[in-house]
């Protein structure tokens, strides 16, 4: 699912790109500090813009104030609204039809969780998690949690009780590096990957808690990126430099690296960097499809481009049928 941006999402993703930050992280190489945490900036932004604003509250220095000063004045007061996020706000319309049609029960995984914020001498954890867990309470939706700081006693403990078909828990947040093999979250049978790993084999292994044996019911796996940004370069590096057409034909493959997905040229930075605001799906534009964008896919168009990565994108993503009459409003 290609979630565009907010507005103050958008705004943001503009202004960081031109800070010094990442000019610094353009002039060295890629192999440095300074883009990683770039990276890692733009990342957290794509989830949701509380993610960002605490950082600059603070002034870590880690965001700068010509990006901090795009955040409107009573942001504090209405920072967890789903509204922010255009991911947040696509997925709680999903949690939203699904209670209203539905007795279905769905885990949402998040892979990039933790954001470290300083403050005297404390340190404290935001997650993407505790943004999407407010949003939940806020809408009465019931839910349990799994990630690194649970207990391991108490880890199946709250499988079973989720998987327990009387339970009234419908939604399962699970961090991805605690939601390992041998996860059995069979009690749903939707699944949704709010946020792309640079790994593809962590994507794999995330679906893979939900349609396991004992799974009675057909399975679906949304995957949210947003238009036009990193996400977006995240997933079709999975499949041209990673090879994630062969992982997803199997899936017993030794998993790629994450220092050889991770390397990057000024070139590549570059287009990370880059924000795409034309575009409904940079992914779509790029397997050249003639669908025009009016409903289900039509045939695509021959690669014309020499470059045997990016025909291997166009090859693996021309197959999927895919639709844009469809709408989501969250509540």
């Amino acid at each position: 699912m290609f979630c565009g941006l907010s507005d103050l999402q958008r705004e943001l993703y503009k202004k960081f790109a031109r800070t010094g930050a990442v000019k610094q992280a353009l002039s060295s190489e890629g192999q440095t500090a300074a883009s990683l945490g770039c990276i890692t900036a733009l990342k957290k932004l794509c989830n949701h813009p509380q993610l960002v604003y605490e950082m600059w509250k603070d002034g870590s220095g880690s965001i700068p104030d010509s990006v901090g000063n795009c955040f409107p004045k009573d942001f504090g007061r209405t920072a967890h609204e789903a509204e922010h996020s255009g991911k947040a706000l696509v997925l709680m319309g999903i949690l939203r039809e699904m209670r209203a049609t539905s007795k279905d029960k769905i885990v949402v995984v998040s892979n990039y969780t933790q954001v470290w914020l300083y403050f005297s001498h404390w340190l404290m954890i935001y997650q993407t998690l505790d943004l999407l867990s407010v949003m939940c309470k806020r809408r009465n939706y019931s839910y349990l949690r799994l990630d690194g700081t649970t207990a391991l006693g108490k880890r199946q403990k709250l499988v079973d009780k989720f998987n327990e078909p009387s339970g009234q828990e419908f939604v399962f947040f699970l961090s991805s590096k605690a939601g390992g093999c041998g996860l059995n979250l069979v009690g749903a049978n939707r699944l949704v990957l709010y946020d792309p790993d640079w790994n593809p084999a962590s994507d794999l292994q995330a679906m893979a808690r939900v349609w396991r044996d004992g799974q009675k019911k057909n399975v679906f796996i949304y995957r949210m990126l947003s238009t036009g940004t990193i996400e977006e370069k995240i997933y079709q590096r999975q499949i041209s430099k990673t090879g994630l057409a062969s992982s997803v034909l199997s899936v017993d493959e030794e998993a790629p690296s994450t220092e050889s997905s991770t390397s990057f040229s000024v070139e590549d930075l570059r287009d990370i960097f880059t924000l795409d605001e034309k575009t409904v799906s940079a992914t779509h534009d790029l397997i050249k499809c003639r669908c025009s964008m009016q409903g289900e896919a039509g045939d695509s168009a021959s690669a014309s481009s020499d470059d045997d990565e990016i025909s291997k994108v166009q090859k693996l993503l021309s197959s999927y049928h895919h639709y844009v009459d469809v709408t989501l409003v969250a509540v």
